[in-house]
């Protein structure tokens, strides 16, 4: 009987445990890649154009006019936070171009 009921069980690797722990061991292999290497997948900063002399002329006279911009027109968060992409990306631009 016990040849019978062997037929039947499910090895462990079929298992739903099986599948839990494979999965638990790839996030945690995922996340341990991310800690080690966050600093190389994600630049800090203006990325390629930090320390670029125009750029930072360029983003701090954009951010000082959007800054009066907030003070005048009482801007949302939402509002800022589109102004200072645009801005980063102007200045982005005209850093590339020169």
């Amino acid at each position: 009987m016990s040849a019978v009921a062997d037929r039947h069980s499910t090895p462990f690797l079929d298992t739903i445990w099986a599948r839990l722990i494979a999965a638990a061991i790839a996030l945690g292999g995922i996340a341990l890649f991310l800690a080690f290497n966050w600093d190389r997948l994600v630049p800090a900063g203006g990325g390629a154009f930090a320390g670029n002399p125009q750029y930072e002329q360029c983003i701090e006279e954009r951010m000082q006019a959007i800054a009066a911009l907030e003070e005048e027109a009482g801007l949302t968060r939402k509002q800022l936070e589109l102004h200072r992409q645009r801005a980063a990306a102007f200045c982005q631009q005209e850093g590339a171009a020169q």
